[in-house]
């Protein structure tokens, strides 16, 4: 949970940089600017998974005149949490598998 936590204040930080860049850029003449297909691209660094998941946000306008909305979705994380930090009790008959494969497996069963 710790480390969701730091991810989703990482991510926090990124976009909070990124929205300044963005009404800074649309107040100057000069100087190289950040077009919508870069601020998109920039955007889903930030928000890899999981948490495009668990942060919505609003890219506006055209060209280099852009403004970013976001907003942290509570439910999202928080049925995040239940899935991925609950308790589950796994039985297989793989015993060659390591600890991590049989995890893996486990985990490459769920949906979405």
């Amino acid at each position: 949970m710790q480390g969701l936590i730091k991810q989703l204040r990482r991510a926090q930080c990124s976009l909070r940089e990124l929205k300044k860049k963005l009404e800074e850029q649309n107040r100057r003449k000069k100087g190289k600017k950040i077009n919508r297909d870069s601020a998109l691209k920039k955007i889903a660094e930030i928000l890899s998974p999981p948490l495009g998941k668990m942060v919505r946000y609003e890219l506006q306008g055209e060209d280099v005149q852009l403004s970013l909305s976001y907003h942290f979705d509570h439910d999202a994380q928080e049925a995040y949490a239940r899935s991925h930090f609950g308790k589950n009790i796994l039985f297989t008959n793989q015993h060659d598998w390591s600890t991590e494969e049989i995890v893996t497996a486990y985990r490459g069963q769920a949906p979405g």
